[in-house]
């Protein structure tokens, strides 16, 4: 993957090597092969927006087709989950969380790309609850919670 100049790498993201890697990884689970390792993205909501702006406005790499293949693994979370945006509107996102009790950090950002405009988002939370039932509850309303602001983002489907 070939990449023009960086965004300034900043003391508070770590971003996997590879976003191929990722894509590898999870195809790999959802078809019941091994995905032994864990991957991982600290960062900033604030570094989270800027990284997905600069991305998808044409910014970060040097070719086309290194971009389409960007959108399309960004675009995977959609296809597995069902979900539909309206005519014109495009959305390209990761999400995660970590639930092992007593921790449950869990995150999404992303961009839509509505006619020629990009809004780049993030979302996270992190909270700590002492059961596995309470931390699924917890996972639970932050799912739905940015589902909603998602769809509202967005604005209406049409029927």
């Amino acid at each position: 993957m070939q990449m023009r100049m960086p965004l300034r790498p900043t003391k508070s993201s770590t971003i996997p090597t590879s976003l191929r890697r990722l894509y590898d990884l999870a195809l790999a689970s959802d078809e019941g092969g091994a995905a032994a390792r864990v991957e991982a993205c600290v960062s900033t909501a604030r570094d989270l927006t800027r990284f997905y702006g600069e991305v998808l406005s044409g910014r970060l790499f040097a070719g086309a087709a290194t971009l389409d293949t960007f959108k399309l693994i960004m675009s995977q979370e959609d296809r597995h989950q069902g979900s539909a945006w309206p005519d014109g509107v495009a959305c390209y996102r990761k999400g995660g969380f970590l639930l092992p009790p007593p921790v449950c950090a869990m995150a999404l950002a992303g961009a839509f790309q509505i006619g020629e405009d990009l809004i780049p988002f993030a979302f996270a939370a992190n909270v700590e609850r002492d059961d596995e039932d309470a931390a699924v509850a917890v996972v639970e309303a932050f799912t739905a919670g940015v589902s909603l602001a998602l769809r509202l983002l967005a604005g209406p489907t049409s029927a």
